[in-house]
């Protein structure tokens, strides 16, 4: 979960008292933390408001990138201690390799952690990517996430399906390098399972109905955003990516107008946009007691975009959160495998058998050449080469090795490793620890004048 503005400037605008507002957590991926007005629909699990107003008091009123992780769910991926004291230097672990954890704290789903998501790490806004980090920090086993590998290079065919008998889907922005849908036929909505709400609870949202809540819970796990459209609101299943025509329109989520632009990108049915591409989506076409069939979404949306929408429209959700930091591009297929499983099996649906899935950009691996001699001069330590090497291997890096070199294979979900001081740090982080680095003063030169 993404802690953001305690008071959203939206709200300020319109003059409402802070007492008037509730922590709205509608449908993904609108950002739990934002205080909207949900037409009428206060907090009715009691759960949500003792939690909530317990911890949404501890905030000063900033921007805050945090994520509220259970340990239960970490532990499906990494073995987290159950000790408390072994807890503590777990947590001291992950904090010295730089993935800090602010504190611990009591939730529906067990103990949780706060952990502090810096700009450049998209990957660590999910259990997944905080598993991985864990498990080379600690340097322990870290289970597969179903469906995925780190295919590098990415083999995913630019040609698939780009209609069936219930949907069809057309992409003409770049900005939308890859975009699939998932057609489910026959489910029924309803509240989700209790193991299921207690986690969302825990990670700061608020349980809405099943088909919600596990495109919000596959989100979490993997960082991807998911979204999930009525399908009987989409006129022949038409799915159409484009920016937004000049004083276009869009009613999101949060039930506001908003006023679109050319450089918008929108996801539009045949005649007008009903979901601003990884922002929000629109009321009309949001999943109700009376859905039975749902288009699926997951998408790569290039993370410019979606920060410059962002902010224009002055909308902060769990989804712009994560687009704009980088969404490992190979999650998508993998997302959307996951959550129409999950909804097969809790919302009773039959998944089409061939997802529409367009691919404009396949994902190419960046290489960085790295000297053995200048990481051990930047770091100020002789660090052996096999440790180098057994390190980055452990962030998922691929290392082949040449005379006096390493040739880094730089892993999809890691786009801030760009040059070789990037692979120094990362050693001094995970192969040696930033507390086991050598105290070394710089020297300086005197000289006359």
């Amino acid at each position: 979960m993404v802690v953001l503005l305690s008071y959203h400037s939206e709200m300020r605008k319109r003059s409402l008292p802070f007492s008037a507002l509730t922590p709205s957590y509608a449908t993904p991926p609108l950002t739990p933390s934002l205080y909207t007005v949900e037409r009428g629909k206060p907090v009715q699990d009691a759960r949500v408001v003792q939690f909530y107003s317990r911890r949404f008091t501890d905030f000063p009123r900033r921007v805050l990138c945090l994520m509220k992780i259970s340990v239960n769910w970490l532990r499906e991926y990494v073995a987290v201690p159950a000790d408390p004291a072994a807890l503590a230097a777990f947590n001291t672990t992950l904090t010295m390799a730089g993935l800090e954890v602010e504190e611990t704290f009591d939730s529906p789903d067990g103990i949780a952690l706060y952990t502090k998501v810096t700009p450049n790490r998209g990957d660590w806004a999910s259990v997944y990517g905080t598993a991985r980090e864990a498990a080379a920090g600690a340097n322990l086993p870290l289970a597969p996430y179903p469906g995925y590998t780190s295919r590098v290079p990415d083999v995913t065919p630019t040609a698939m399906a780009n209609s069936s008998a219930s949907a069809s889907v057309r992409v003409e922005s770049p900005l939308a390098p890859r975009f699939s849908l998932t057609v489910i036929r026959g489910v029924t909505v309803a509240p989700s399972p209790e193991w299921l709400q207690n986690r969302l609870i825990a990670a700061g949202m608020r349980p809405v109905n099943n088909i919600v809540d596990i495109t919000n819970y596959v989100c979490l796990e993997t960082g991807q955003p998911l979204h999930a459209f009525d399908l009987q609101t989409v006129p022949n299943g038409a799915i159409v990516v484009r920016t937004a025509k000049p004083g276009e329109t869009l009613t999101t989520l949060t039930f506001i107008e908003r006023i679109l632009d050319d450089t918008m990108l929108c996801v539009c049915d045949d005649e007008a946009p009903i979901a601003i591409a990884g922002v929000m989506g629109g009321d009309a076409t949001q999943i109700t007691d009376a859905t039975t069939d749902i288009l699926l979404e997951s998408a790569h949306f290039d993370p410019l975009s979606v920060r410059r929408t962002a902010k224009k429209l002055e909308i902060r959700t769990e989804a712009s959160y994560r687009f704009e930091r980088y969404v490992d591009p190979l999650l998508v297929s993998v997302a959307a495998k996951r959550a129409a499983a999950l909804i097969a099996e809790i919302a009773g649906g039959t998944v089409e058998d061939a997802p529409l899935d367009i691919v404009q950009t396949r994902f190419t691996p960046r290489t960085v050449v790295a000297r053995i001699e200048r990481i051990r001069k930047l770091l100020g330590a002789n660090v052996e080469r096999d440790t180098l090497i057994a390190g980055l291997e452990r962030l998922g890096v691929s290392v082949e090795r040449s005379a006096g070199a390493i040739d880094c294979v730089i892993p999809s979900w890691r786009p801030d490793l760009t040059m070789e001081d990037d692979i120094a740090e990362e050693v001094g982080r995970i192969a040696l620890g930033y507390e086991n680095l050598p105290e070394t003063l710089v020297p300086v030169r005197s000289g006359a004048g």
